[in-house]
């Protein structure tokens, strides 16, 4: 009898400690991957800088940072004519040395096209993007492109094809100097966030770009320039996504700070 207790014991001992294993080996590809869905905007989606698929499907991919941690924006869209269906939902799969993380993502008509959402994936290291068929690699798909605001370390910067509406923005700016962010991801090791300006300029003179300088306490540590263009009375920007060291705690545009 005293001999079935020990082997029962041993028995939960070592299911326990399997069982912790493999909880640490989920745990830890969790910390190396996120996936965020960021926005319906489709359209907003920059020129794509990897992609794979054909004329009638693709996976696009944008870096928005490449450092100790890969960020990336990514859409997939397939090409509808009349009465095609779409399917109603695909998976992201995220592959990593670690193992894999997926997510289903709803597809939504638009047009003659079917759009998953625009997404947001973190990735520390190396890894491979794959929806439906097509898949790309992560940080190679991008050698020797530079589709940034500034250089592509952190802090890094992309500009968008529109002013991602449906999110929700903040102003941090003025009513005459408005400086909208919106809190998209943060952790012990990055932050990410959305920005948009909309400066009132009832002269007529319009401001081709806005300057900005991103600092760590009292110390520039990156500076950029994002495109500006008229609209009304305003001179305006597309959004822009920012990926941020956590020490980065001030941005400043033109004479504005703001804290992030």
């Amino acid at each position: 009898m005293q001999y079935l207790k020990e082997a029962l014991l041993l028995f939960l001992f070592a299911s326990a400690l399997i069982l912790l294993v493999l909880y640490m080996k989920i745990g830890e590809n969790e910390r190396k991957v996120k996936i965020i869905s960021l926005s319906k905007s489709y359209r907003d989606f920059p020129s794509s800088v990897c992609y794979s698929g054909t004329k009638s499907y693709l996976l696009e991919v944008v870096p928005i940072a490449e450092d100790y941690v890969n960020v990336v924006l990514v859409r997939y869209w397939i090409w509808a004519p009349q009465n095609y269906k779409c399917p109603e939902t695909l998976t992201l799969e995220v592959s990593t040395s670690k193992g894999k993380i997926s997510e289903l993502l709803y597809l939504e008509h638009v047009g003659m096209y079917c759009y998953t959402p625009l997404v947001i994936v973190i990735i520390s290291g190396e890894g491979v993007i794959r929806i439906a068929d097509e898949a790309v690699s992560i940080p190679s798909c991008w050698a020797d492109k530079h589709p940034w605001l500034n250089g592509g370390k952190l802090p890094s910067a992309i500009l968008l094809s529109g002013r991602l509406d449906d999110l929700k923005w903040e102003n941090k700016g003025t009513k005459s100097f408005i400086i909208e962010t919106s809190k998209i991801y943060e952790s012990t090791d990055l932050k990410v966030l959305a920005l948009r300006i909309s400066a009132f300029t009832p002269s007529g003179n319009f401001v081709k770009s806005f300057k900005v300088k991103i600092l760590e306490e009292d110390s520039v540590i990156e500076e950029f320039e994002i495109p500006a263009y008229s609209r009304n009375l305003y001179s305006e920007t597309n959004a822009i996504l920012i990926a941020l060291p956590p020490s980065a705690n001030v941005i400043m545009i033109e004479n504005n700070k703001i804290e992030v």
